[in-house]
């Protein structure tokens, strides 16, 4: 049963499930299937949770397998009801969605959950709907190495926690729509963005340098904070977006090992803000105009990130070169290096982790 929430809520889905079981609610045990990639190897226990390998035969490398989830769903009676309000906020998911969500995005895996296969140790089969998955980057992940970050996700400052996990939700939509609706895939990557742009200050993302520049000169303290917090309130969503994204990408995004080797296929710093304000632009096009994506968003060839084109064209639609975008590939991986460094940067002091692995 999902709650409806402030955005300012304290807690996520799997939090308020553990703390509504110490303090007495009954609840039922549920068996999942989660549909992976990948080989899994290790077993997880994170209090009334488990997750372990389920599929032992061997698969070919790319198609999807099946790990085994434990989890819980509680019972609610009338003393337990929850108001809601016309601000609550709730991005959808169950609490086992939302730890299959943080694991798909410190992983870089999709972690799809699927059927329900038992509950309370007894056969019941709920059928979930058959999802598609994409050709992954490694040969397999071990799965008590998540578990740091569901310690940090529990650490995420209270109010960024459900703008977070939303997040978390489209960047797993966008890996499953990754190879058969690239475009709705690249929506996706975008809008995960976007629920966290919404949530940045003034303070933490700034201005560009030549806006900075001119406040400089302001001497009045006073009045250079109220023009800064002015200034922020009628900035566009393009450019919270494009400084969201640009003040969250490190070294390790930039000397990442899955990009290209060879200078000129490789995106530059210099080049980023450009390319930030054509993703959002292509976004708002495709969305409220109807427009198409340009043609390299679906890949370039050779891996490369920037296409050496002056143009393109399809049926009766042109590109200029400067209107061609990065692939699909890049701005996932973009994304990925974002939600993780956001995570990072938020953290609040916590309790250590109740698990154990293997």
């Amino acid at each position: 049963m999902g709650t409806s929430q402030s955005k300012n809520t304290v807690h996520f889905e799997f939090e308020d499930q553990l703390a509504r079981i110490d303090s007495g609610q009954e609840y039922s045990t549920i068996e999942v299937e989660v549909k992976v990639p990948i080989r899994c190897i290790g077993r997880v226990n994170y209090k009334h949770f488990e997750i372990r390998p389920w599929d032992f035969s061997e698969i070919p490398a790319g198609e999807s397998r099946s790990i085994y989830f434990k989890g819980v769903s509680l019972h609610w009676g009338p003393e337990h009801r929850i108001d809601g309000a016309k601000d609550g906020f709730y991005h959808g998911g169950s609490a086992m969605q939302e730890i299959a969500q943080l694991y798909t995005v410190f992983f870089r895996i999709p972690f799809e959950v699927g059927d329900t296969i038992r509950m309370n140790d007894q056969p019941f089969r709920d059928r979930n709907s058959n999802q598609r998955v994409r050709t992954v980057h490694k040969d397999k992940i071990r799965l008590g190495e998540g578990l740091p970050f569901l310690d940090k996700a529990k650490n995420l400052k209270p109010n960024l926690k459900q703008p977070y996990m939303l997040a978390c939700k489209f960047y797993l939509q966008g890996l499953r729509q990754f190879s058969d609706e690239p475009d709705l895939s690249f929506i996706s990557f975008i809008t995960a963005l976007e629920s966290l742009a919404q949530t940045q200050s003034v303070e933490e993302c700034g201005f560009d340098p030549e806006l900075e520049a001119l406040l400089g000169g302001i001497t009045d303290k006073n009045l250079h904070l109220k023009l800064r917090k002015r200034l922020w309130s009628t900035m566009s969503a393009t450019h919270k977006f494009v400084r969201l994204c640009s003040s969250h990408l490190t070294d390790n995004f930039w000397n990442d090992d899955s990009r290209p080797t060879v200078d000129w296929q490789r995106v530059t710093k210099n080049e980023m803000e450009e390319i930030l304000k054509k993703y959002y632009s292509c976004r708002s096009k495709f969305l409220h105009e109807g427009q198409p994506l340009p043609p390299t968003l679906y890949g370039v060839l050779g891996g490369s990130e920037k296409c050496a084109s002056t143009g393109r064209q399809i049926s009766r639609k042109s590109w200029d070169g400067k209107d061609l975008v990065p692939p699909i590939s890049f701005l996932e991986l973009l994304t990925h290096h974002v939600l993780l460094e956001f995570m990072e940067r938020n953290q609040i002091a916590g309790e250590n982790s109740e698990v154990n692995t293997e």
